[in-house]
């Protein structure tokens, strides 16, 4: 397969035909399709550590929230125990 160059890669020989548009165009294919290949795979890394990141996020927002409901459940339960208190005091 021709590339952009007039000499042989492989040896440096210049004892090649020169290039066609159909040779080009097939590098140029083949080009897009390694670089189309290589944005795939960058692209399935990103979004690997995004989902990674958010899942992080949302792990701390849950765990915030747990604290924050078992926090308002031991206010409540300590509110209804002084009541119960309360009134205790007041029937006798």
């Amino acid at each position: 397969m021709h590339t952009k160059t007039d000499f042989c890669e492989s040896c440096g020989s210049t004892d090649m035909r020169k290039p066609t548009k159909e040779d080009y165009l097939k590098f140029e294919k083949k080009d897009k399709a390694i670089t189309a290949e290589r944005r795939a795979d960058e692209k399935a890394v990103f979004d690997a550590r995004e989902a990674e990141e958010k899942a992080v996020v949302d792990a701390r927002e849950a765990e915030e929230k747990a604290e924050k409901a078992e926090k308002k459940a031991e206010e409540k339960a300590e509110k209804a125990e002084r009541k119960a208190e309360e009134k205790a005091a007041k029937e006798t």
